[in-house]
């Protein structure tokens, strides 16, 4: 996925690393998913400023971009839930993960900044209808889209969109508007591809009549093309 695709990383990441992270988030009343889109706004607020010729929308998330998510929003959440009420056995774990963020964002840095040069953002949701046909029985079909670049690069996939269909009725989707550097677009049903070669923007899928095939799962989306190092200060003596 890329920077500007959503959310770093999700609550869930957050209590892998601190368990009571919920429970601190409910006692003092913290939105942890405000955070967490606070924590990525500010991050790439700090990107931008070391490298001003950076565009968000083209960088990639790695492991180490999302580590640094994580710490630096757990570092958010404890330093809130100090200064909220003045709780000293909050301020170990600000202390804690503050270090653990820079100490992570220093890694990201040195290992470089992976850049996607024809980034693909992930696709809204596509629209889904019924049409007659087949003899399948009544089912929900839960579906995702991914974009295709020149390059075979799939994006990350949109979010999840579910449909309710009768008897004797086939899955159609629709894909959304496709970005620029769309060449094509994959249906997937139920986390599998429903087909070999991407269809043309702006082309439907409709499902065949045997229903739903197994296929690729659900791609993360794409990899770096490369990584941008850290820019060196030559220091004027």
């Amino acid at each position: 996925m890329l920077f500007t695709d959503g959310p770093l990383s999700t609550i869930d990441h957050l209590a892998e690393y601190e368990v009571e992270v919920r429970q601190v988030g409910a006692a003092e009343g913290i939105n942890l998913d405000a955070k967490l889109l606070l924590a990525q706004v500010e991050m790439g607020l700090e990107l931008q400023a070391s490298y001003p010729d950076l565009i968000l929308e083209q960088v990639v998330v790695t492991p180490p971009l999302r580590l640094w998510h994580i710490f630096h929003t757990l570092a958010i959440v404890y330093r809130d839930a100090f200064n909220r009420r003045r709780n000293d056995k909050y301020q170990p774990k600000w202390t804690e993960y503050q270090e653990l963020a820079k100490t992570a964002a220093g890694q990201y840095r040195s290992i470089g900044i992976g850049i996607a040069l024809s980034p693909l953002a992930a696709p809204a949701v596509p629209a889904l209808a019924g049409v007659a046909g087949g003899s399948l029985p009544a089912a929900i079909y839960v579906v995702h889209a991914t974009w295709v670049n020149s390059g075979g690069q799939e994006s990350a996939p949109s979010p999840a969109v579910s449909i309710s269909l009768p008897d004797n009725q086939l899955l159609q989707v629709t894909p959304p508007v496709a970005p620029p550097l769309a060449l094509g677009w994959y249906p997937y049903v139920g986390e599998q591809r429903q087909v070999t070669d991407a269809i043309a923007p702006g082309t439907g899928w409709t499902m065949p009549a045997g229903g739903p095939v197994i296929g690729p799962t659900l791609p993360v989306g794409q990899a770096p093309t490369y990584y941008r190092p850290q820019p060196h200060i030559l220091q004027r003596g």
